[in-house]
C-alpha cells in the first residue's frame, strides 16, 4: 500500500469513528430527552396521586371525627366533663378555651345546668378528638400535647391552632403526614412574626439545656 493509499484508509476510518460516534452521541441525548419527559410525566402523576391520596385520608378522618364526634354528643354532659377533666387531665379553663366558652359556662355545667346542643357537641368533639390524636401518633399524653409549643423559636401551641379550627391539621401533623413549618404556613401564615418568642434554648457546655432572651 502507497503512502496515499495509506492516509486516504486512516482518513475514511477517522471518518467512519466520527460518524458512528456523533450518531451514538445523538441517539444517546435522544433517549436521555426520552427518559427526561418520561419521568417527568410520572412525576406530575405521582404528584396527583399523593394528592388525591391526601384527600381521600383526610376525607376518611374528617368522616370519623364527625361520628365518634356525634357518638360522644349522646354521653350526658357530666360524663364529657368527666372525661376530659379526669381522664384526659384538662383543666377547666383549658376546657373553656378549646371548646369557646367561657369558664363559667363550665362550672354551670358541672353544677348541672343546662347545654345548649352545640356546647355539647363542642365537649363532644374535644374528646373525640382526643382520642384520636392518641391513637394516630406517637404523642403520649394528649392534654400535655396540646400545650407544648410546636416549635421551640415560637409561642403557638398546637391548641391554639385547634381552637382556631384546625383539628385535621393537627391530626395530620400527629400522624407524621404534616411538618410544623407547612402545618403554621397552612394554619396561621404569619406564625414566624407574630408568635416568636423573647426567648431561646441554647446548649450550655455541660450538655444541658437552659433559656435564654434573644438579642
Amino acid at each position: 500500500m502507497t503512502t496515499t493509499q495509506h492516509r486516504t484508509s486512516t482518513r475514511s476510518r477517522q471518518l467512519e469513528l466520527d460518524a458512528y460516534e456523533h450518531d451514538s452521541t445523538a441517539q444517546y441525548a435522544s433517549a436521555i430527552a426520552e427518559l427526561t419527559d418520561a419521568y417527568g410525566g410520572l412525576t406530575g402523576k405521582v404528584r396527583l396521586l399523593s394528592e388525591d391520596v391526601e384527600g381521600g385520608r383526610r376525607k376518611v378522618r374528617s368522616m370519623d371525627l364527625d361520628e365518634r364526634t356525634s357518638a360522644k354528643s349522646r354521653l350526658p354532659t357530666e360524663f364529657l366533663l368527666e372525661e376530659l377533666s379526669i381522664d384526659r387531665g384538662l383543666g377547666w379553663s383549658e376546657i373553656a378555651r378549646l371548646c369557646g366558652v367561657s369558664v363559667s359556662a363550665v362550672r354551670k355545667w358541672r353544677a348541672g345546668e343546662s347545654i345548649s346542643s352545640e356546647s355539647r357537641r363542642s365537649l363532644a368533639r374535644l374528646a373525640a378528638f382526643l382520642d384520636l390524636l392518641q391513637e394516630v401518633g406517637p404523642v403520649g399524653e394528649p392534654a400535655g400535647w396540646l400545650n407544648m409549643r410546636l416549635s421551640d423559636q415560637h409561642t403557638v401551641t398546637a391548641a391554639d391552632l385547634y381552637v382556631a379550627g384546625n383539628p385535621q391539621d393537627l391530626l395530620e401533623h400527629a400522624q407524621g403526614h404534616l411538618g410544623v413549618d407547612k402545618l403554621l404556613d397552612h394554619c396561621a401564615p404569619d406564625w414566624r412574626t407574630s408568635s416568636r418568642s423573647e426567648w431561646k434554648i441554647v446548649k450550655l457546655p455541660d450538655g444541658e439545656r437552659a433559656l435564654t432572651r434573644r438579642e
